[in-house]
């Protein structure tokens, strides 16, 4: 049996140490919701990704090429989404604080003595509220999902020696990877206490 080597061309992406290491650095930069700290990763992996990408244009390396661009790319989305859902978020607390009824209503379920699933339950008899649990929950899930999604889809596409775009059908199987993955991320810890 050939081992993965031999079958790997000397020209070919899967030998380019720098796109995987860029996606790696993407991977764990998918995190950032969970530990900020880690968007550093996304401000270091950009200038490399920008440097990297006009290298191999110029070598004449379009697979290369398209990876690199496909990394920015993520990068930039990510950043876009982080910063969409939190003017979301402060949107949302501003329209909140703004309406008199909803605050007091919110001022009343707070202040009662009710247990916590009581108060989520009055909370969520608010009709405004759903709405803003929904708009919240939407855009959390894309800064969540969206940026994984992209870094999986690229590590696939680079292993198949293909662009991203040419991925096809199995860009499916990145978005399922990327639910699973942060869904996880998620329930580890309640599962642990």
């Amino acid at each position: 049996m050939q081992s993965d080597e031999s079958v790997v061309q000397s020209g070919s992406p899967r030998r380019e140490r720098g796109l995987w290491v860029s996606y790696i650095m993407l991977l764990i930069f998918a995190f950032s919701a969970y530990w900020p700290l880690l968007l550093i990763l996304g401000i270091i992996t950009l200038p490399f990704c920008y440097m990297s990408r006009s290298g191999y244009q110029r070598q004449g390396r379009p697979v290369e090429t398209a990876h690199a661009a496909w990394q920015v790319n993520t990068v930039w989305i990510a950043f876009l989404l982080i910063v969409v859902a939190f003017m979301v978020l402060l949107g949302v607390s501003a329209w909140m604080q703004g309406d008199p009824e909803i605050q007091a209503k919110i001022n009343a379920i707070t202040q009662s003595g009710m247990s916590a699933p009581e108060k989520l339950a009055k909370v969520w008899a608010i009709p405004s509220a759903r709405v803003i649990v929904g708009v919240f929950v939407t855009f959390m899930l894309c800064c969540l999902i969206w940026p994984l999604k992209r870094t999986l889809h690229g590590i696939m596409a680079l292993w198949a020696d293909v662009r991203p775009s040419e991925l096809g059908a199995r860009q499916w199987l990145a978005f399922g990877l990327a639910v699973l993955l942060q869904a996880a991320v998620m329930l580890i810890p309640s599962l642990l206490m």
